[in-house]
């Protein structure tokens, strides 16, 4: 699996990850606190774009619109999508 790391910037001084790295496996609750495992929901795709996103994060949502576009241009060509809410208090609703 081809993996896509989109991320807004931080104040990390730690290098980007590598388009194309593979990530090691996880799983994380979904909205509703059940578990959702990475590797169950990609096996299939050509392509995985792993956006990480914050609600209250002013570069996390000027770049939905974005996402939003490229979902609907490359989901029918194999890409699959996958945001990831790190605060526990907030979801994408």
């Amino acid at each position: 699996m081809s993996l896509l790391l989109v991320a807004a910037l931080t104040l990390s001084a730690d290098p980007p990850a590598p388009v194309g790295r593979q990530v090691a496996a996880f799983t994380l609750p979904d909205a509703g606190g059940q578990p959702w495992a990475l590797a169950d929901h990609t096996r299939e795709a050509k392509a995985t774009v792993l956006a990480f996103l914050s609600a209250g994060c002013p570069v996390s949502n000027g770049n939905l619109a974005a996402l939003i576009d490229l979902h609907k241009r490359h989901a029918k060509k194999g890409v699959v999508f996958v945001a990831v809410f790190s605060h526990p208090a907030e979801d994408a609703a």
